[in-house]
């Protein structure tokens, strides 16, 4: 399982998919609902690559 930080993760995406309205600050409103599982390490928040997918199709993963 590859997990990587809120703002890595984001950043992938972004390159992956240029045309993409997703900013950083949904991301981690996401993860503040609950809607997207994070694990906290210091001052960044971790997410799996898996749960990150999930969250973009639509799917509850928290």
């Amino acid at each position: 399982m590859r997990m990587l930080s809120a703002k890595k993760m984001h950043a992938i995406h972004r390159a992956e998919n240029p045309s993409s309205q997703l900013s950083l600050q949904t991301v981690y409103q996401a993860i503040k609902k609950g809607d997207l599982k994070a694990i906290k390490v210091g001052n960044r928040n971790l997410i799996a690559e898996e749960n990150f997918n999930r969250w973009l199709m639509g799917e509850k993963n928290g």
